[in-house]
């Protein structure tokens, strides 16, 4: 894997699912990101004044700067709808949200979830080395995967085995469309390819996690579908 030209790595502290979920809930709530309930949320989660003020940094840029996805989910979701998704649903839209806004972490579960085809557990050691392969080997990367493991932990994604060692966790199905929608959207966006065939969608290494089936052609206008021969059309954005 080559190294990447844009290394932007940008996040360094881990941000809980909680946090998030709150924070998305009183945006869709109020229309704005209340950042002094997100203080109060990472204070309790969160050792020191430093680090929980770093911390609410990103994920007042994981909760504003994915504009589009932003928009969409105000479009789809009220705040009640969205406390009415299943807590699989709202971890689906997280997810998206932070890769699209920190794309190492979705080239961290990109990475995790092509070695789960082949083997049952993965080391600290390769996950190091796989990013380094794309961000350089730097002490800025060591402190990332450090937030990103119990962020992904979190979103049950993984969990820890033992010391340093991390087996996936079984994949969560989607069942809403939207989110299913959002979810594949994120992929694309992340991946850079533009398009994904249809087919693919439950082969691709993001949807070791989460599977994304629930997608219903015409359902919103985030992607679009076009029918064709191969592999069941084409999803582009």
């Amino acid at each position: 894997m080559n190294r990447r030209k844009d290394n932007y790595i940008g996040i360094n502290q881990n941000i809980p699912f909680k946090v998030l979920d709150a924070g998305l809930y009183r945006l869709l709530m109020f229309g704005v990101v209340d950042r002094s309930e997100l203080i109060k949320d990472m204070y309790e989660v969160t050792a020191g004044k430093n680090r929980a003020e770093k911390a609410i940094a990103f994920a007042n840029q994981i909760l504003t700067r994915p504009e589009r996805i932003i928009q969409y989910i105000k479009n789809n979701f009220s705040a009640q709808d969205y406390l009415n998704l299943h807590e699989r649903e709202r971890k689906a839209l997280i997810l998206a949200l932070i890769s699209i806004t920190y794309p190492i972490f979705y080239h961290f579960l990109v990475s995790i979830g092509t070695a789960f085809t082949s083997q049952k557990e993965i080391g600290r050691s390769y996950i190091n080395q796989k990013l380094a392969s794309q961000y350089g080997s730097n002490r800025t990367l060591d402190i990332a995967i450090d937030a990103i493991i119990p962020m992904a932990i979190g979103l049950d994604t993984i969990q820890r085995s033992r010391t340093a060692f991390y087996v996936a966790l079984p994949p969560k199905i989607i069942l809403h469309p939207t989110v299913a929608e959002i979810y594949i959207y994120a992929d694309i966006v992340c991946s850079g390819t533009k398009s994904v065939l249809r087919d693919e969608i439950s082969n691709r290494p993001w949807y070791h996690f989460y599977q994304a089936q629930a997608y219903r052609p015409g359902i919103g206008n985030l992607a679009n579908y076009s029918s064709g021969l191969i592999g069941g059309g084409y999803i582009s954005i």
